[in-house]
């Protein structure tokens, strides 16, 4: 399932937190608050966790995404059907990470004031 696998690729960034996906953006202003604080030994411990995470995800994932799995020769034909609502997600996702809709950004800002991080 050839498509199949650049949907999970895609997937996969957006969990680890690659650009331009919004998880990025998180990773950014948490590394930007240690560093800012002072806290360089927990943000080094954050990049090897990250790195840890990067490497075994990869190493679990890539296989898969890249059809070098031991049963690769079984391709199956996708149909549209079967596409449409993937790719539909996957701009959805890309959407997110690049704009967020004002009302949404509004309702994350209030959860976010109720648990006490924004002032």
């Amino acid at each position: 399932m050839p498509f199949s696998g650049i949907f999970l690729m895609f997937g996969t960034f957006a969990l680890l937190g690659f650009a331009p996906f919004g998880s990025f953006v998180g990773e950014l202003v948490m590394m930007g608050g240690m560093i800012e604080a002072g806290q360089t030994i927990l943000f080094s411990a954050l990049c090897l966790i990250l790195l840890i995470v990067f490497v075994a995800t990869g190493r679990s994932m890539f296989p898969m995404i890249w059809a070098t799995h031991p049963r690769a020769h079984d391709r199956h034909r996708e149909s549209v059907v079967d596409l449409a609502p993937k790719a539909l997600f996957l701009l959805l996702l890309f959407t997110l990470g690049i704009y967020m809709p004002t009302p949404l950004n509004d309702l994350l800002r209030q959860v976010a004031h109720s648990l006490g991080g924004l002032p």
